[in-house]
């Protein structure tokens, strides 16, 4: 997934989502759909970042969700220690 250093990062992160929700047209009849990863954005911050937005806004309208269970500790830890966050994810569909 595109991150906050990517060149159009808003139309990126849509493209990206777009594509997510091809492959979920494509396969939701047939098999179970599980989106998991380094998602660069997370349902657990407080301050909500673009992707985080763009996210919960995809996975509101395609019916994904995060599997019970995920933990809402940080996945991520910026090297220097200043920034962690949950951008990891398993997330599949509501049936």
């Amino acid at each position: 997934m595109p991150t906050a250093k990517s060149h159009d990062k808003s139309t990126d992160y849509g493209s990206v989502l777009d594509e997510v929700y091809e492959i979920k047209k494509k396969y939701m009849e047939t098999s179970l759909v599980v989106w998991m990863g380094d998602i660069n954005g997370s349902f657990n911050r407080s301050n909500m970042s673009q992707n985080d937005v763009l996210l919960k806004s995809f996975c509101h309208e395609t019916g994904f969700m995060q599997i019970k269970g995920m933990p809402e500790k940080p996945t991520y830890h910026h090297f220097v220690g200043n920034v962690s966050s949950q951008i990891d994810n398993i997330l599949q569909l509501n049936f």
